[in-house]
């Protein structure tokens, strides 16, 4: 909605801004507004994930550098956020007929959420909408009461698989090119192996210890007896941001010892194809 009238929000705000990494913006202070802050930026790291790579060619792409303008607090499209207590604050920002919105903006630089309206939301897909519908109204792709511009991605975010709970946390999604990879037994060679081709594909590797986007897990074994080499590697692969499993299988290969270990090679190749590269 725009129906923010500007001695409101001259005389009754008072905004609140903390950065929360690099130029991006959160809003502190108020945990509802922060709250609002950290699923719009979740929001902008799966948008970008399905623009890059997704290949996604549909129209939603070309909005969403305007989209990240309006969380990065030197541009001068910075939205910010302003959570409003309907029970303690006698100026209801939000109020339209009587009627105290969850959500309300002045169609330029500024959005009020409800705090009690908000804390009343009880489903992750709703609070999506709702940052979503706010923030598409100021870029005028949705208006007023009308959602249908929010809600058509919406849909398409939830159609490619996305964690909706993950996006409506209070935590920020890992980086969208992010790995780790876990060592369980004997696996530091495939380890090895693992980090030059996914950096190849300009992933980044994190410390196994740090939230990641990407997380592979891997165990391998090889035993010797005359003639015969017998290997055994064993691994996972999970994209936190669909918490899906990705890839779980063991690689089984004996005879020589150059035919039995490529089966570290194969295993490696199943693992990194998996995974989509990055820009």
């Amino acid at each position: 909605m725009k129906a923010i009238s500007r001695a409101l929000v001259l005389s009754g705000l008072i905004v609140m801004n903390v950065q929360a990494g690099g130029h991006r913006a959160g809003n502190g202070g108020h945990s509802v507004a922060s709250h609002f802050s950290t699923i719009a930026n979740n929001i902008s790291m799966v948008w970008k994930d399905i623009c890059e790579n997704k290949k996604d060619k549909t129209a939603y792409c070309n909005y969403l550098e305007d989209y990240n303008n309006t969380l990065d607090k030197d541009n001068i499209r910075y939205i910010k956020i302003k959570a409003e207590d309907e029970k303690k604050d006698t100026v209801h920002t939000c109020k339209i007929d009587d009627t105290v919105r969850e959500a309300c903006n002045d169609g330029e630089k500024l959005i009020v959420v409800n705090s009690t309206a908000w804390n009343n939301i009880d489903k992750s897909a709703r609070k999506i909408n709702l940052v979503l519908h706010e923030i598409f109204s100021v870029m005028e792709l949705d208006s007023s009461d009308h959602y249908q511009y929010s809600m058509n991605f919406f849909s398409a975010i939830k159609h490619k698989g996305y964690d909706l709970n993950k996006i409506a946390a209070h935590e920020v999604l890992p980086q969208p090119c992010s790995t780790s990879i876990i060592e369980n037994t004997n696996g530091e060679k495939v380890k090895r192996s693992l980090r030059q081709s996914l950096k190849s594909k300009r992933l980044k590797i994190k410390n196994s210890t740090e939230q990641t986007r990407y997380m592979i897990e891997v165990s391998s074994k090889c035993s010797q007896k005359k003639f015969v080499t017998a290997c055994a590697v064993q691994g996972k692969l999970v994209d936190h941001y669909t918490e899906k499993v990705l890839y779980s299988d063991i690689n089984v290969s004996s005879g020589t010892r150059t035919s039995a270990r490529k089966v570290f090679k194969e295993f490696k190749n199943s693992i990194v194809n998996k995974i989509d590269s990055c820009k």
